[in-house]
Protein backbone atom coordinates (compact mmCIF):
# COMPACT_ATOMS: atom_id res chain seq x y z
CA UNK A 1 0.00 0.00 0.00
CA UNK A 2 1.30 3.22 -0.77
CA UNK A 3 1.93 6.36 2.24
CA UNK A 4 -1.38 7.98 1.06
CA UNK A 5 -3.71 5.14 1.60
CA UNK A 6 -1.92 4.09 4.79
CA UNK A 7 -2.68 7.77 6.23
CA UNK A 8 -6.06 7.56 4.90
CA UNK A 9 -7.17 3.95 6.25
CA UNK A 10 -5.45 5.02 9.49
CA UNK A 11 -7.16 8.10 9.75
CA UNK A 12 -10.59 6.80 8.60
CA UNK A 13 -9.95 4.45 12.11
CA UNK A 14 -9.39 7.36 14.13
CA UNK A 15 -12.09 8.77 12.59
CA UNK A 16 -14.86 6.45 13.38
CA UNK A 17 -13.99 5.77 16.77
CA UNK A 18 -13.69 9.65 17.85
CA UNK A 19 -17.14 9.95 16.14
CA UNK A 20 -18.99 6.76 17.99
CA UNK A 21 -17.31 7.94 21.30
CA UNK A 22 -17.42 11.24 21.48
CA UNK A 23 -20.79 11.52 19.23
CA UNK A 24 -19.32 14.01 16.64
CA UNK A 25 -19.99 14.32 13.15
CA UNK A 26 -17.35 12.82 10.92
CA UNK A 27 -17.38 14.95 8.58
CA UNK A 28 -16.34 17.72 11.30
CA UNK A 29 -13.86 15.55 12.23
CA UNK A 30 -12.24 15.12 8.96
CA UNK A 31 -12.04 18.79 7.80
CA UNK A 32 -10.27 18.84 11.72
CA UNK A 33 -7.88 16.76 10.93
CA UNK A 34 -6.94 17.91 7.44
CA UNK A 35 -6.63 21.59 8.81
CA UNK A 36 -4.65 20.54 11.63
CA UNK A 37 -2.31 18.67 8.99
CA UNK A 38 -1.88 21.65 6.49
CA UNK A 39 -1.63 24.24 9.62
CA UNK A 40 0.17 22.66 11.81
CA UNK A 41 1.68 19.31 10.26
CA UNK A 42 -0.39 16.83 12.79
CA UNK A 43 -0.13 12.94 11.72
CA UNK A 44 -2.91 10.71 12.37
CA UNK A 45 -1.31 9.31 15.06
CA UNK A 46 -0.86 12.64 16.38
CA UNK A 47 -4.21 14.04 16.09
CA UNK A 48 -5.66 10.82 17.17
CA UNK A 49 -3.32 10.72 20.79
CA UNK A 50 -2.81 14.10 21.60
CA UNK A 51 -6.76 14.48 21.02
CA UNK A 52 -6.45 17.70 19.01
CA UNK A 53 -10.00 17.54 18.06
CA UNK A 54 -10.68 18.74 21.23
CA UNK A 55 -8.52 22.10 20.94
CA UNK A 56 -8.54 24.93 19.50
CA UNK A 57 -5.80 27.29 17.55
CA UNK A 58 -4.59 28.82 20.57
CA UNK A 59 -3.62 25.53 22.26
CA UNK A 60 -2.91 23.95 19.22
CA UNK A 61 -0.12 25.11 18.01
CA UNK A 62 1.65 24.69 21.41
CA UNK A 63 1.91 20.72 20.62
CA UNK A 64 4.84 19.94 18.68
CA UNK A 65 3.78 17.46 16.13
CA UNK A 66 5.58 15.67 13.37
CA UNK A 67 6.59 18.35 11.13
CA UNK A 68 7.92 20.58 14.21
CA UNK A 69 9.80 17.37 15.73
CA UNK A 70 11.56 17.45 12.40
CA UNK A 71 12.08 21.26 12.26
CA UNK A 72 13.63 21.03 15.90
CA UNK A 73 15.78 17.77 14.78
CA UNK A 74 16.97 20.29 11.85
CA UNK A 75 17.86 23.22 13.97
CA UNK A 76 19.15 21.04 17.04
CA UNK A 77 20.97 18.19 14.95
CA UNK A 78 22.97 19.74 12.26
CA UNK A 79 23.74 17.16 9.34
CA UNK A 80 27.44 17.70 9.88
CA UNK A 81 27.42 15.84 13.25
CA UNK A 82 24.41 13.20 11.72
CA UNK A 83 27.35 10.45 11.29
CA UNK A 84 28.84 10.51 14.80
CA UNK A 85 25.11 10.24 16.21
CA UNK A 86 24.09 7.70 13.99
CA UNK A 87 27.39 5.83 13.93
CA UNK A 88 27.37 4.10 17.36
CA UNK A 89 31.44 3.14 17.27
CA UNK A 90 31.75 6.61 15.61
CA UNK A 91 30.28 8.21 18.34
CA UNK A 92 32.55 6.78 21.07
CA UNK A 93 35.53 7.25 19.41
CA UNK A 94 34.56 10.92 19.07
CA UNK A 95 33.02 11.40 22.49
CA UNK A 96 34.96 9.03 24.74
CA UNK A 97 36.11 11.31 26.95
CA UNK A 98 32.75 12.03 28.02
CA UNK A 99 31.27 8.33 27.66
CA UNK A 100 31.64 7.47 31.04
CA UNK A 101 31.53 3.30 30.78
CA UNK A 102 33.07 0.83 28.76
CA UNK A 103 32.24 -0.09 25.53
CA UNK A 104 33.10 -2.77 22.71
CA UNK A 105 32.98 -3.30 19.27
CA UNK A 106 31.50 -6.38 18.05
CA UNK A 107 32.67 -6.85 14.53
CA UNK A 108 35.73 -6.49 16.07
CA UNK A 109 35.64 -8.15 19.58
CA UNK A 110 36.75 -11.79 20.71
CA UNK A 111 33.16 -13.62 21.20
CA UNK A 112 34.71 -14.78 25.03
CA UNK A 113 34.69 -10.87 25.70
CA UNK A 114 31.47 -9.70 23.80
CA UNK A 115 29.60 -12.94 26.56
CA UNK A 116 31.98 -11.32 29.28
CA UNK A 117 30.45 -7.56 28.78
CA UNK A 118 27.04 -9.44 27.74
CA UNK A 119 26.63 -12.02 30.85
CA UNK A 120 29.34 -10.81 33.20
CA UNK A 121 31.22 -13.80 32.98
Amino acid sequence: MSFVKDTFYKQKGFVKTISERERISSAGLWLHWFYCYIRYGATPSDWYCYELYKYRHSTLRKFITRRKNIELDHIFNPLEYKEDFDNKMRFNKVYSEFVKRKWLHYPQSDISVIKQSAWGG
